[in-house]
């Protein structure tokens, strides 16, 4: 690779260009934040579509501004990522720009001032003129002000900062993951073994059906745990239909799903339709916890 002056993501330019470091390269870029990128990935130019640049933009620089790891993306991980990426409405943009403004600047009382060409990423906006769109938005709701002695500079008004508090109690920014799996005696034993300690490594909380007990319909009680989480860990070891529906139903509400099966009923229990998504095979729950913490830190 040679020296990398625009962006593999959003294909911005840089005023210097970065330098590989064997056949990788960290970049850092005012859009995307930073990730680290193989040679094999940009290379490959049918791994992101133009339709998928902004959401990845979007998401990276989420990673960063939540203070997390920079992602690595080689041929394998992107495709993980790309498939769980979030699509918001236009309708929930200036949420989400005002979820990432209070990220930015965390001190209430503090005027900042947007680039829009660099920073519509904070929206998960397609351009510079929906960034602006989104802005305004939040203007005209009086969730941001702007400052009478330069209308360049804005602050978050005391009814953006109640709104950002109920955001943040919404799935967008949950902490807890839904683990869908066969609770047999050969299963079970493995949520507390691989699958509740590599979510919990990763900074997460697990939730499974029955976990408290309860006296709700079931599903019912699935539904609203899928709801409430920000992605679901689906295993397919001993292809129970529970657990496809529970993807699905995931899948539907646009939370991401980490895809698991144990290498020895990968042939038999994995469906055809969901052969398209790159699973983590594991052997054992030694085998197991480290591989699911390392997918899931990697892609959410």
């Amino acid at each position: 690779m040679a020296g990398v002056d625009a962006c593999w993501i959003c294909k911005g330019t840089f005023a210097k260009p970065f330098v590989p470091a064997g056949d990788t390269v960290m970049i850092d870029c005012t859009t995307c934040g930073i990730y680290v990128v193989a040679g094999s990935a940009f290379a490959s130019e049918d791994l992101l579509s133009e339709t998928t640049r902004y959401r990845l933009s979007y998401w990276c620089k989420q990673r960063q501004l939540d203070g997390g790891q920079p992602p690595r993306f080689d041929s394998y991980s992107t495709r993980d990522i790309v498939s769980g990426l979030p699509n918001p409405a236009t309708s929930e943009k200036p949420d989400r720009l005002l979820i990432s403004l209070g990220k930015k600047w965390p001190e209430p009382g503090t005027y900042f001032r947007i680039d829009h060409l660099r920073e519509y990423s904070l929206s998960c906006a397609r351009n510079v003129s929906e960034s602006t769109f989104h802005m305004r938005a939040l203007i005209e709701r009086g969730q941001l002000n702007l400052r009478h002695s330069d209308k360049h500079q804005m602050v978050i008004s005391s009814d953006g900062w109640r709104r950002i508090d109920e955001l943040r109690n919404q799935p967008v920014t949950s902490r807890k993951a839904f683990v869908a799996m066969r609770f047999n005696t050969d299963m079970l034993p493995l949520f507390a073994s691989a699958f509740k300690p590599a979510i919990e490594a990763a900074g997460y909380e697990a939730i499974r059906s029955g976990d408290p007990d309860h006296n709700e319909r079931i599903d019912a009680r699935i539904m609203v745990d899928i709801m409430a989480s920000k992605f679901l860990v689906a295993d397919f070891t001993y292809a129970n239909q529970g657990v496809y529906f529970e993807a699905g139903y995931a899948l539907g509400l646009g939370r991401p799903v980490i895809w698991t099966c144990r290498e020895d009923r990968m042939d038999q229990d994995r469906h055809f339709d969901t052969t398209q998504y790159n699973h983590v095979v594991w052997r054992d729950a030694d085998d197991l916890m480290p591989r699911l913490r390392d997918r899931i830190i990697a892609t959410i």
